[in-house]
């Protein structure tokens, strides 16, 4: 790892390194059997932990970009709802792979990647032909799908790290209203806390201040709203409200820019992956 790292471009693997910091936390956790200790010492302990996990996420920013530091301000500041959504669907739901082994697990998660840019590429398509409500609902249905398959990449990665196959048994007595895969907040939140925190790109192509206002967009009900808002003719006050006329083109471009650094931070992998999509992205963001 360099000393300083571009925003831009010369660091790609930002997600990797922040999976094997949580990887980290995660096995600290599960090794200092906290349920065993007494109350005060468990939380004493598990307080010191995150103070050490976010120590590290801080260093890793501060190699990329100082000024990137404030990003993964925002990463503690809603560490632990993130956290818990992560277990529930690590939890509760099947991984999107297949296979018996690792080899053909890792194969199989190209299949995530394939329909994820799929939507993309359709969002792309329709924006192009000027039907840029359905684009921005296809970008938005694009960013559900990588949040689903973001604790399917962490299973990855773990595996990896420790060179053995995932166990695929599928859980057992889960309702749908139980499921986070039926839950499209839930899905954006994901989506915000592990594709468009740890995708610097985004800072660059957006600002500061439309960054801000793209994550509390998907970390509220607001970007289910705008999904609907896309397809759906409705009523209000005022009259009748188009899709036509709320969503413009530039909101439509804005989201269709996210979904693709989304897809990039999250699915790009391995690297000729990465150079692949970062170079589709980059063409539809000039």
């Amino acid at each position: 790892m360099v000393a300083a790292m571009s925003i831009g471009e010369s660091y790609h693997h930002l997600f990797d390194k922040v999976m094997e910091i949580l990887v980290n936390f995660t096995q600290e956790i599960s090794t200092s059997k906290l349920e065993d200790l007494p109350s005060e010492i468990a939380q004493a302990k598990l307080a010191a932990a995150i103070q050490r996990f976010f120590i590290s996420i801080i260093e890793l920013a501060s190699k990329i970009n100082p000024n990137y530091i404030w990003v993964f301000t925002k990463f503690q500041e809603r560490h632990i709802q993130f956290l818990e959504i992560l277990d529930v669907f690590y939890k509760k739901i099947p991984l999107l792979l297949e296979g018996a082994d690792l080899t053909s697990q890792a194969a199989s998660f190209q299949n995530v990647l394939n329909h994820c840019e799929r939507l993309w590429r359709d969002a792309v398509l329709l924006f192009n032909r000027g039907s840029f409500p359905t684009a921005c609902f296809l970008a938005i249905n694009c960013l559900e799908q990588v949040g689903k398959a973001v604790p399917t990449r962490l299973a990855l990665k773990v595996s990896s790290l420790k060179n053995e196959a995932i166990d695929l048994t599928l859980p057992v007595g889960i309702r749908r209203k139980d499921n986070p895969f039926y839950k499209h907040p839930e899905k954006h939140f994901l989506a915000a806390g592990f594709g468009v925190l740890f995708s610097p790109r985004l800072i660059d192509t957006l600002g500061k201040n439309d960054f801000d206002e793209v994550l509390t967009t998907m970390e509220t009900h607001d970007l289910e709203r705008l999904r609907e808002q896309c397809l759906y003719v409705d009523f209000s006050d005022t009259g009748l409200n188009w899709p036509e006329i709320g969503v413009s083109k530039e909101e439509s471009r804005k989201w269709i820019i996210v979904a693709g650094e989304c897809l990039l931070t999250v699915l790009g992998f391995p690297e000729n992956q990465w150079q692949r999509l970062r170079s589709l992205i980059k063409d539809f963001g000039k």
